[in-house]
């Protein structure tokens, strides 16, 4: 098999270096240029611009084909369309030789024909002299490369027969071969398009007959694709005239007046097959090549039985909560672009300093970690203190990049062995500079790493492509990996830019070796200067036999994966075009950084691949795309629909596609007509991606729910409330997986949970685990009682064991925040469970929040002095106070030292004059205990005690105390400085 290197034409290079001394001329002389805004490629962009013209050599081959055979001159003719074909000639050593190349146009916007289109085309039509040539040529060669891969079972080596070798007598035998092994190996509708290939060949006509059409028909039939089918038959009647087919035994004739419908719909009793099969793991985005995979898993239960942080640091996680809130309350909907896979019972995902870690599905307990650059990095400003003694850190722009803009960052891919994904010199630790700067700050970046690392041998590296040099392959020395590769039939397909080019490169997954590739499109900006692409992370979908390829510059480009061969492309409409027609100035730089990490768009550069369709989200645009899989043609009326508040596409079925937007659900008919629409609860809002169930999905929302929509007609069927924030769902064993901007946590669904606990307590009764599993179970049918039943049988078995103790409390958490009276009694009878930090501060949050409701004025300043003395507590020089969130209602979250100096003012106010004076002798108390206390607690008293009278002698002493304090202790820090000044200057 022959590999050609990544290279660029030289007009291509001259056009670049015309470029180049362009921006020079724009630095210099602006005023010259300013009157010229089309200069630049990309700013006006032109078809011609986008898709490379063939090279001469490969021109001159096809002209010479086409020439040769009209003149019957079969030989030469065979000869030159050949070397198109294989890749190789005798008389041109021109490297570009495999590569496949546009002619010209369809219609503005739309390509069909290519350089080895036309020569497949050509070659089809040879007379039978002409084919004998053929033969002669090529046939023994590959006859005897089909025999040797048929006994090696080697499909690769019989695909490379269809390739090379299409019109020869083996060609045509081993496309049959490929299509039956597509149809075993569960794609029947690529191998009906192999077939239907075949029917359009007149010499393959005459070697199989119209038991072709037949079998064509049926394998569309069993793709779910009865008017594929019913065309094919229709076609047939014109192709073998008078013929006859025979489906199971039945003849069937080959006539006008056959009722097709009827025929295909009795095709076979068989179930059907679908491309777009249950995904057992998940490895890509989307699970499947597809990008469609259907996934089984039920609502989650309440708890999460395992979490983990993603940050390295307590500092890092509130920084993003304090975004999270902000964005929030200014109605922005930002979803985290981090994701997880799932496969061979590991839980794999990428944090935001750049490690890759492998967590025990099951357990949650850390297999192994891989660190990019050795150790973490720090992504967040240096500590530092606010002025109330809490946190202040700021987030940095590249962490926003990382969790909420850059699709490129946290996307990566793994099969069964390997994991592969992409890296860069960018991820370094981030100081002041780069802080400031943003992700701007990494222009002129314009090479990356592809990695591959083994599962097995615990992320172990296997290979790395890409940098100055490239280890596995110097053919990818200097390349731009625009996302993460699709694993496929064990190789890798990849979108790769190198010298200013996007190809589709096909790697072999073991050893990271260039085993074919394809020029795609011309770049419309240098990826060094293009912050937006850059972010992007791009990977192709396959489908049907085509290799669907996303660019990033306005143009989508199929793949034919049979021939190598272009099938089609199309380009549309690019914001970014938009912008560059407006382009006035020195604004180029300007729009390569114009890119908003938290912007509202796209939330990936998505491609679906169902029933024959492909739906693109591509984010350079707005639209929703909808075109055929197998020709490009658009499916729905004009270019596609608007994105509105759409954000992703949720999956597609055989009726409708549906979309989730910031604040509800909707979905569009095969016809591209507006379907039923689905509002989430009042006050929800979108927090990440959704699991596509094929007859309904599972969406995550901003409070901590999970709702599952039914996709024929829009009505949520249930709802669930779990106890972490959500963020990206992933379903492995019928259970839930989430990645949010915190917390990668896995979550028991009902479906996969009762199974397991039915069988362990047919065993014993007294199954402490099985017991607490049961309970879980009944919280999720609402049976708080009986949950609280099943864990004090638990307790009482095993007082000590932790799992017990920690959903005691968060049952009892629960309920007392559904019914304060009714569950009071319980949380006090087990108030000593309440021993970790974070589940005492919240069991006394929420005695005080009941207590306030309820009006029990003293028991109301109790708790809140409680809560006061908790967070004093934890408030040490080492470790600074933490910002503590209360949940007050549905989707409303309050800063709790905000809330209890609020509440215990209330408090005091609302009690009779008994109960304030209890309530102030209280407060009292804490001020003279408080005097030797750091000073940041004693100012943060002073906050939580500021309703109090200003003429109260109490706060005025312990005010004029802490006063007197910090002005003793800054005499004290300065005197020193002074007194070596003075020495310095004596």
């Amino acid at each position: 098999m022959a590999h050609f290197k990544l290279c660029q034409p030289t007009a291509r290079r001259l056009k670049q270096s015309a470029l180049l001394v362009a921006f020079v001329m724009l630095l210099l002389t602006p005023a010259i240029v300013f009157a010229q805004p089309g200069l630049f490629g990309g700013m006006a962009r032109r078809d011609e611009d986008l898709f490379l013209k063939a090279p001469r050599s490969l021109q001159r081959l096809l002209n010479e084909g086409r020439e040769a055979l009209s003149e019957n001159r079969y030989n030469e003719g065979i000869a030159a369309l050949g070397a198109l074909l294989t890749g190789e000639s005798d008389t041109d050593t021109d490297e570009l030789l495999g590569q496949d190349f546009f002619i010209d146009p369809d219609r503005p916007g739309y390509y069909s024909k290519s350089i080895k289109g036309e020569a497949i085309r050509l070659l089809s039509e040879l007379t039978e002299d002409g084919r004998k040539s053929l033969e002669i040529a090529f046939g023994v060669k590959a006859r005897q490369q089909l025999n040797a891969g048929v006994a090696a079972r080697d499909f690769n080596a019989v695909s490379d027969v269809v390739r090379k070798y299409m019109h020869t007598d083996a060609g045509y035998d081993a496309m049959v071969l490929v299509a039956q092994y597509k149809l075993a190996g569960g794609y029947p509708l690529a191998a009906g398009s192999m077939l239907h290939k075949l029917l359009e060949f007149p010499a393959a006509r005459r070697r199989f007959g119209p038991q072709l059409a037949a079998s064509t028909a049926l394998a569309y039939r069993y793709a779910g694709r009865s008017d594929l089918a019913i065309a094919t038959l229709k076609q047939s009647v014109g192709l073998f005239p008078g013929a006859e087919i025979s489906v199971a035994g039945r003849a069937i004739p080959l006539n006008v007046t056959s009722n097709w419908v009827n025929i295909v719909d009795n095709l076979t009793s068989a179930t059907l097959l679908s491309d777009s099969t249950l995904a057992e793991a998940w490895t890509v985005s989307g699970g499947s090549p597809e990008r469609n995979a259907v996934n089984s898993a039920g609502m989650p239960l309440s708890n999460a039985r395992w979490f983990e942080r993603i940050h390295g640091s307590l500092k890092e996680e509130e920084a993003l909560n304090t975004v999270t809130t902000a964005a929030r309350q200014q109605n922005n909907v930002i979803l985290p672009k981090l994701e997880a896979r799932v496969v061979n019972d590991l839980v794999l995902f990428k944090t935001t300093n750049s490690a890759v870690l492998a967590r025990d599905f099951e357990t949650g307990i850390l297999k192994w970690q891989f660190f990019l650059h050795g150790t973490p990095l720090q992504l967040t400003n240096g500590p530092q203190l606010a002025e109330n003694g809490e946190l202040g850190g700021s987030v940095s722009e590249e962490l926003k990049n990382r969790v909420w803009g850059s699709s490129a960052f946290g996307n990566f891919s793994c099969d069964t062995d390997r994991l592969y994904f992409v890296s860069s010199d960018s991820e370094q630790p981030i100081n002041a500079q780069t802080i400031s700067a943003g992700p701007a700050a990494n222009l002129g970046m314009d090479s990356n790493y592809l990695e591959g690392v083994s599962l097995a041998a615990e992320g172990a590296m296997l290979w790395r492509l890409g940098g100055a040099t490239s280890d596995a392959d110097r053919t990818l020395a200097n390349a731009f990996f625009l996302g993460p590769p699709l694993p496929y039939e064990n190789e890798l397909f990849t979108l790769v830019e190198i010298n200013g080019e996007t190809h589709l490169v096909v790697l072999e997954s073991q050893t990271g070796k260039v085993l074919w590739q394809q020029q795609l499109v011309s770049s419309q900006m240098e990826i060094a200067q293009d912050t937006q692409r850059r972010s992007l992370a791009l990977s192709p979908t396959i489908s049907d036999g085509v290799v669907i390829c996303p660019t990033g510059s306005g143009a989508v480009v199929a793949v034919d994966l049979m021939s190598r061969s272009l099938r089609w492309a199309r380009t549309f409409q690019s914001n970014r075009e938009d912008r560059g027609n407006q382009f006035n100035g020195m604004r180029m730089l300007e729009m390569a950084s114009n890119y908003e990490p938290l912007g509202q768009r796209w939330h990936e550069p998505f491609i679906v691949a169902d029933q024959g369709r492909v739906l693109m989200t591509p984010p350079e645009s707005d639209l929703l795309m909808c075109l055929d899989v197998l020709t490009g043609e658009n499916k729905w009326k004009g270019d596609g629909v608007k994105r509105g508040s759409g954000r992703y596409v949720v999956g597609s079925n055989s009726e409708f596609v549906v979309l989730a937007g910031n604040t509800q659900l909707y979905s569009y008919r095969n016809d591209g007509s507006r379907g039923w629409e689905c509002p989430f609860p009042k006050g929800q809002t979108l927090a990440g991606k959704g699991i596509w169930q094929g007859d309904s999905m599972l969406i995550p929302l901003s409070g901590q729910q999970v709702i599952k929509v039914s996709a024929s007609d829009g009505k949520i069927l249930e709802t669930a409330t779990v106890d972490i924030p959500l963020g990206n769902l992933f379903a492995y064993q019928k259970q839930i997986v989430s990645i949010s901007p915190t917390y990668v946590a896995a979550f028991y669904t009902r479906e996969s949970l009762e199974v397991e606990v039915a069988e362990r307590l047919a065993k014993d009764a007294n199954d402490t685990w099985a017991l607490n599993q049961q309970s879980q179970l009944a919280l999720a049918s609402g049976e708080l009682m009986d949950a609280i039943a099943r864990l004090e049988k638990s307790y009482q078995l095993d007082a000590q064991n932790a799992d017990t103790r920690f959903l005691l409390v968060e049952t009892l958490l629960r309920g007392l925040d559904q019914d304060f009276i009714k569950f009071k009694p319980f949380a006090e009878r087990y108030a000593a469970v309440f021993d970790l930090p974070q589940q005492r501060f919240r069991f006394l949050q929420s005695m005080a929040l009941g207590n306030v409701k309820s009006s029990q004025h003293l028991a109301a300043a109790e708790n809140l002095l409680l809560l006061i003395r908790s967070r004093l507590t934890e408030s040490i020089a080492s470790q600074p106070r933490r910002r503590e969130m209360l949940n007050v209602a549905a989707g409303h979250q309050v800063d709790s030292d905000n809330w209890i100096a609020v509440q215990l003012a209330r408090t005091y106010a609302q009690a009779n004059p008994s109960e304030q004076l209890k309530i102030f002798t209280a407060v009292e108390q804490e001020l003279a205990s408080a005097k030797l206390a750091l000073a940041p607690n004693r100012r943060q008293l002073l906050r939580y005690f500021a309703w109090l009278p200003d003429t109260a002698p109490e706060l005025l002493g312990f005010a004029r105390s802490v006063i007197e304090t910090e002005t003793t202790l800054a005499e004290r820090l300065v005197q020193p400085v002074l007194h070596g000044s003075d020495k310095q200057f004596s």
